[in-house]
């Protein structure tokens, strides 16, 4: 999607725009890959995961996400960057479920906070964080 190159640096600007990271224009590579292979990777079996990011791959879309034109799959992509943004800060992915939930929870915050400031007839989920537990973590603590 060459579109992608005018949007990112935006995403970029608003995750900046919280001080919270050490952040460049540096963005990871984003690749679009068929549905479900994110679920087998994450899950390892169907769930709702559309996206992930991953320090050698850069950030996994599920093709059926259009971040151009779709709000929602932008705040997904946006998500991502947020975790690509705390691994460039910390040097490294999380350590344990409760850093994890920690990394997860302020990707969301700064993902529906920007979702919020969008036009409202443009969302097609409502403007809610989920609630996350260490059931979601794969060490199980």
């Amino acid at each position: 999607m060459a579109g992608l190159v005018k949007i990112i640096p935006e995403l970029i600007a608003v995750i900046a725009g919280y001080g919270t990271f050490a952040i460049s224009s540096e963005a990871p590579a984003i690749t679009f890959v068929p549905p479900g292979t994110i679920a087998q990777e994450l899950c390892g079996r169907p769930c709702p995961a559309f996206a992930m990011f991953d320090p050698k791959r850069g950030v996994l879309l599920d093709d059926r996400l259009n971040p151009l034109n779709d709000l929602n799959a932008r705040s997904i992509l946006l998500h991502e960057l947020v975790h690509f943004a705390q691994w460039k800060s910390s040097g490294r992915m999380p350590n344990g479920c409760s850093e994890w939930l920690q990394r997860e929870k302020g990707a969301y915050e700064i993902q529906f906070a920007w979702l919020a400031r969008q036009p409202k007839e443009k969302r097609r989920f409502p403007v809610r964080r989920p609630v996350l537990s260490p059931v979601f973590c794969k060490d199980g603590s």
